[in-house]
């Protein structure tokens, strides 16, 4: 289960312990039945896009603010903007290039998230939650970068209800291979 809210999280279940982990996972014991967790964490995320879109989008959308990828791909990463970031220091369209090498440096972070996950678990069903998954633009996106179909969840609890889905789905394979 990947959340897109205040933070981007990758919650994984695994039949076994994740040892060799980065500086960005945890894993232990899953809360429920006798599989383990792995979790991957990009703490800033939606922060970060919030900050972007009520600086530079203010009144305008998610959506506009995720085109600025489409519409600067050749664009380089930037790092996230600290709190310090003189806003009056750059003109519309550096604002826009801007936000697109943000958004950029996000979506290398996700891949590379992915990446450590599979070194530790073969990925079946993705599940996908969070406010950001209400923007078309964002979804588009990940659907061109991810090359993995993924299912899109987004009621209350999406995170909690994205790990039960995945230990029953887990279960159910486990029953059916016994």
């Amino acid at each position: 289960n990947i959340n897109f809210g205040t933070a981007m999280v990758f919650y994984t279940i695994s039949d076994s312990l994740t040892t060799n982990l980065t500086e960005d996972q945890i894993a232990g014991k899953h809360p429920v039945g006798k599989d383990y967790f792995l979790l991957n964490v990009e703490s800033d995320f939606g922060m970060q896009m919030s900050w972007l879109k009520e600086n530079f989008f203010k009144l305008g959308t998610y959506d506009q603010l995720f085109q600025t990828y489409n519409q600067y791909p050749k664009v380089d990463v930037r790092m996230p903007l600290s709190g310090d970031f003189d806003l009056n220091s750059v003109t519309e369209a550096e604002a826009r290039q801007l936000c697109a090498g943000i958004i950029k440096y996000y979506l290398n972070r996700f891949q590379s998230h992915l990446e450590q996950i599979r070194k530790s678990v073969h990925l079946q069903n993705i599940t996908m939650s969070g406010g950001m998954m209400n923007s078309p633009v964002w979804l588009e996106i990940l659907r061109r970068r991810l090359n993995h179909s993924f299912t899109i969840n987004n009621r209350a609890n999406a995170g909690l209800v994205g790990a039960v889905y995945i230990y029953l789905n887990n279960k159910k394979r486990k029953i059916s291979h016994d």
